[in-house]
């Protein structure tokens, strides 16, 4: 069975929305652009590709970003790629390090006013920022690397570390965006053991978030508010209750008629039932989200619905299907310039041909997988595929190196501080001690 990894930013990065221009015949020019581009993409003309590229308006800053705001990464990627100005050559870079990022000046203004907050220790400013960043908190993870992330989970007096007063500040709108940050960043913080008991006040934020959404009778951000808790209690495997706040997020954007966020609650009701081990349910709603998906044409939607479909499969035992649906989500996600997501999915496969015997093949795959995890700096992954990866060598009897690296495995959730990852480390270990017949150390 893998080990699913949680996303904490997941619904976040989906709820964002393209930077248009003000007026409406901008508007209507955006996305006439965009469509031009798609169908340049679409039909291979680099000729026609090329001059829509070198056009000065719209802007390709805000081409780009509707792109990648409609699941749309590969075109982004295209587009940007044939543009002959030195600026907008930047725009690969970009595109691969947080294709759900905002490009546009106001955002990089919000991020400079919090790394320099951060430089004067002002953490209450620095989390005002990125509050400001709304459901872009997660580009101040994103740019700035490690230092930013660490730095943003230090103590800030009366804010994060008091989730109840915060809800009772006097802006709700203010307070709504503070929670907003204070949950994001701790929640990632705690994901990539930079703190300790983050979690616990990601969970209070998300919570303190949902009861001002409530007083404010914003449904629409009290959806996402209950869809990013959900995700939490997850990690924390408290399934029922999780389920419960799925279902009222799905409620929500039915009753709005959001169909790329009732593909994404679908899609993660999925992955919650085979957690739950009820996997013919887990199958239904990640087929309901695949072909909601695909009627879209959002390839980031698409990609995602296809691993919780393979998961299911992988679960049950089908390991053909789980192939074919792994293989194509790993497609989409490479045409994407997605290659976080990639990761995953390399990982997924190495799963399942470790179940089919393919030793070899599996350990390409989890190296392949390793060293992307390693690149962008996820701890869970990292010890979830080190584990995966010490299981090929041990079925290769190379015992030596498959201690090596459950050992690392176990050293990294023992930080982590999860008892269930933590027994299954050690359950690893030592069936390689007994494979080995190293008994006592088993023991």
């Amino acid at each position: 069975m893998p080990r699913f990894v949680i996303q904490p930013l997941l619904v976040c990065a989906l709820a964002m929305c393209p930077l248009l221009p003000a007026s409406a015949e901008e508007r209507h020019a955006l996305r006439s652009a965009v469509d031009a581009v798609l169908a340049a993409v679409k039909s291979k003309d680099a000729v026609a590709l090329k001059s829509l590229a070198a056009r000065d308006e719209p802007d390709p800053w805000l081409v780009a970003d509707e792109l990648v705001a409609r699941g749309a990464g590969g075109a982004a990627l295209k587009f940007a790629r044939a543009a002959p100005r030195k600026a907008v050559q930047q725009l690969p870079a970009w595109i691969k390090r947080r294709r759900r990022a905002k490009g546009d000046a106001k955002v990089r203004r919000q991020v400079e006013a919090a790394e320099q907050a951060l430089a004067r220790e002002d953490w209450k400013a620095a989390h005002g920022a990125a509050g400001g960043l709304s459901a872009g908190a997660d580009t101040v993870l994103g740019l700035r690397g490690a230092r930013v992330r660490a730095a943003l989970v230090r103590p800030a007096p009366d804010l994060e570390h008091d989730p109840a007063a915060l809800k009772e500040f006097a802006d709700g709108a203010r307070a709504l965006g503070w929670l907003t940050a204070a949950s994001v960043l701790y929640e990632g913080a705690a994901f990539a053991g930079q703190a300790d008991g983050a979690m616990a006040v990601a969970e209070a934020s998300w919570r303190a978030r949902r009861e001002v959404c409530e007083a404010l009778g914003d449904r629409t951000q009290l959806a996402r508010s209950v869809g990013n808790l959900a995700l939490l209690l997850e990690s924390k495997r408290a399934y029922r209750e999780a389920l419960g706040l799925h279902q009222q997020a799905l409620a929500i954007f039915r009753e709005q008629r959001n169909e790329r966020m009732i593909a994404t609650a679908l899609r993660g009701i999925s992955v919650l039932h085979v957690r739950m081990g009820k996997f013919d349910q887990a199958v239904r709603y990640a087929q309901q989200a695949l072909a909601i998906s695909r009627r879209l044409d959002h390839p980031l939607l698409v990609s995602m619905s296809l691993e919780a479909l393979g998961s299911s499969h992988f679960s049950m035992g089908n390991y053909a299907d789980a192939l074919r649906h792994f293989e194509e989500a790993l497609a989409v996600a490479r045409e994407m310039g997605d290659e976080e997501g990639a990761a995953a999915l390399l990982a997924q496969l190495g799963d399942v041909h470790l179940g089919l015997g393919s030793l070899r093949k599996a350990a390409a795959l989890f190296e392949e997988a390793l060293r992307l995890h390693e690149h962008y700096g996820h701890e869970r992954r990292i010890a979830a595929v080190l584990d995966s990866l010490g299981s090929v060598h041990r079925e290769l009897r190379n015992f030596d190196e498959a201690m090596k690296l459950h050992k690392r495995a176990l050293a990294m959730e023992r930080r982590f501080g999860d008892p269930l990852s933590i027994a299954l480390s050690l359950d690893h270990l030592g069936t390689v001690c007994i494979r080995a017949g190293q008994y006592e150390e088993a023991l």
